[in-house]
């Protein structure tokens, strides 16, 4: 290997690095913003309440029910939750019911359709 090949690959290494940890750092911020949600609020919550919080655009749901240790008290829903794209059906749909102590209180009936 030539010292300017080892050089360049050195630069990319570092380069790299830097971006993963800057990332890190992000998602880092961002979990910890949501999970200090999830404990100060209850039931649904809108994220423009909170400066918009959202990271992929319809994920919210369900890191509020990864990120609530089992005891689910609050959903935050996604930024366009009436007509953006939804896994579940948030108001009605339980999730992950064998992660969960018990079922969330604030959970609506799912109408017959």
């Amino acid at each position: 290997m030539t010292k300017d090949l080892a050089v360049s690959v050195s630069l990319i290494v570092v380069g790299l690095s830097f971006l993963y940890v800057r990332h890190l750092q992000s998602w880092v911020t961002f979990k910890g913003e949501f999970q200090g949600i999830l404990k100060e609020e209850k039931g649904f919550v809108d994220p423009a309440d909170h400066g918009d919080i959202d990271h992929w655009g319809w994920t919210n749901p369900l890191l509020s029910y990864v990120w609530a240790e089992g005891q689910v008290k609050t959903v935050i829903l996604n930024r366009n939750f009436e007509d953006g794209y939804e896994p579940f059906d948030p108001f009605t749909e339980m999730v992950m019911e064998k992660y969960l102590d018990e079922k969330p209180s604030f959970l609506r009936e799912k109408k017959e359709e």
